[in-house]
């Protein structure tokens, strides 16, 4: 097993467990497009991971699809961490009554 292959199953088991995020399309290659049911747009909510939890993914507006984020398979040695961090953010979203508005 590749450590993409690795990485693509710890994503998989990610977005299983979290009932705010869905896998927007079939992922290939090194990327996954992940939707998220918050209402925040996307540019807001990955700047703001950024800025507030040191996270980088890339806001699905890049690709004309609100409300998602583009994730890399590519840095297994920090995935885990910057997922946890993600669950944090939105964790912290939900807290301030901001999740679930979009579905």
């Amino acid at each position: 097993m590749t450590s993409g292959d690795a990485n693509k199953k710890v994503i998989d088991a990610w977005i299983a467990r979290n009932p705010y995020l869905h896998q927007y399309a079939e992922a290939h290659g090194t990327t996954y497009l992940v939707h998220y049911d918050l209402d925040v747009p996307a540019e807001k909510f990955c700047d703001d991971l950024l800025d507030q939890k040191g996270v980088l993914v890339c806001h699905g507006d890049c690709f004309y699809i609100p409300h998602t984020f583009r994730i890399t398979l590519s840095h297994g040695n920090d995935l885990e961490e910057g997922l946890r961090l993600i669950d944090e953010n939105i964790d912290e979203l939900v807290a301030q009554e901001i999740g679930r508005a979009h579905v």
